[in-house]
């Protein structure tokens, strides 16, 4: 999911950017466990830096809803093993909740890059 910080900011401003590197990290628990596994939570190789990507983690925030506005999202990005099917099954349940001009993407693979294509 793209969002339009903009039309939610209360929900996106929490949006921490990813760091991202060559080296993963290594926890080591009983020592500085809290904040060698929030480094990791934060980080992804270096080849996805092309998806310029923010997370956000909620403290306790297992098996609870981040309440995000749906004119918010601005684009659904599938990857690029995304079948017939789980398309369908994204427009059947997903599209329906946010706003109409939210803009689906298919990411394709071609000759070891990785291309979006508006749906």
């Amino acid at each position: 999911l793209r969002f339009d910080v903009a039309k939610d900011p209360t929900s996106m401003t929490a949006a921490v950017p990813v760091k991202y590197t060559t080296e993963y990290p290594v926890i080591n628990w009983p020592l500085n466990g809290t904040e060698t596994l929030r480094d990791a939570l934060y980080s992804k190789f270096a080849d996805w830096r092309y998806e310029q990507e923010y997370r956000i983690m909620v403290p306790d925030g297992r098996h609870k809803y981040l309440p995000i506005k749906p004119e918010a999202v601005d684009s659904i990005i599938l990857g690029c093993r995304a079948t017939t099917d789980t398309q369908a099954a994204v427009e059947k349940s997903l599209m329906n909740e946010f706003a109409e001009n939210c803009r689906r993407w298919n990411c394709t693979a071609q000759r070891g890059t990785t291309e979006n294509t508006n749906l």
